[in-house]
């Protein structure tokens, strides 16, 4: 058996629905325009912060498991060619 280095979540965590009043504040913060959100309280971004700026060191790309690399002989066959 080969164990994972990284531990995987085993532990699930239960998201209770939401209630009427919170389905209506959120319907009420999405239906807000932008032109009417108050942004003073958030201090500007400066040229300090974007030169400290790195790219997220957790973020990992999803691989596509639909390629497939095949040489030039394989690809004389179809697909029907290798079913049982």
């Amino acid at each position: 058996m080969i164990r994972s280095r990284h531990r995987t979540a085993t532990r699930k965590t239960a998201v209770r629905p939401l209630t009427a009043k919170q389905r209506r504040q959120i319907a009420a913060l999405a239906s807000t325009p932008d032109d009417k959100i108050d942004y003073s309280e958030i201090p500007p971004l400066t040229e300090r912060f974007w030169k400290r700026a790195v790219r997220n060191p957790f973020y990992r790309q999803q691989q596509d498991d639909s390629t497939l690399k095949t040489t030039p002989k394989l690809s004389n066959y179809s697909p029907t060619h290798f079913r049982r």
